[in-house]
């Protein structure tokens, strides 16, 4: 009877297991200081002066403050930047392949036009006054955060910080949300 208690207990009868999250270190391991990370990131966002990228661009509107999403169907394009801020992005329709948006931007004052729409917004690169309409609050800032990441000035504050990854455990079951 011992035994088979032995036996029972080493092949995992009284044991369970369960799923955890799992966390996956940074594949970079680098030791230096933030004047140097700094340095860095500026000498590299000095040696960018133009970006050419042919893009597929899905976008929504809405989120947790509205109770819904609204994802639009995918855009092909081009974004082209030149330094200090010149942007233009030109998205083409599905299939037919005309212009649903183009946007120009010098760094202060961008053009947007909607032809589908017969549609044009002039204005600054921020956003004064929001439209009920997510897509015609997009601004420069949106395609060049994205894009790229610029040099650390003067006034900004820095601070150095670290983080893992969480990966999430695949799940059998797929939870019912109304």
């Amino acid at each position: 009877m011992m035994v088979l208690a032995l036996v029972a207990g080493l092949t995992g009868c009284f044991s369970t297991t369960r799923v955890v999250q799992k966390t996956q270190a940074p594949e970079i391991y680098r030791t230096t200081s933030v004047e140097q990370l700094e340095k860095e990131i500026s000498d590299r966002d000095a040696a960018i002066r133009t970006l050419n990228a042919q893009v597929l661009i899905t976008a929504s509107t809405g989120g947790a403050k509205e109770g819904k999403v609204i994802e639009y169907t995918s855009f092909r394009g081009y974004i082209f930047v030149r330094r200090p801020r010149d942007l233009r992005v030109i998205l083409q329709l599905p299939v037919i392949g005309s212009r649903a948006l183009d946007m120009v931007s010098d760094g202060k004052e961008f053009t947007l036009l909607i032809p589908p729409k017969n549609k044009a917004i002039v204005g600054t690169n921020e956003v004064t006054k929001p439209s009920d309409n997510g897509l015609y609050n997009l601004r420069p800032a949106v395609f060049l955060d994205s894009l790229l990441v610029p040099a650390v000035t003067s006034d900004e504050y820095v601070a150095l910080t670290e983080s893992t990854r969480v990966i999430q455990p695949e799940s059998r079951h797929h939870a019912a949300i109304e």
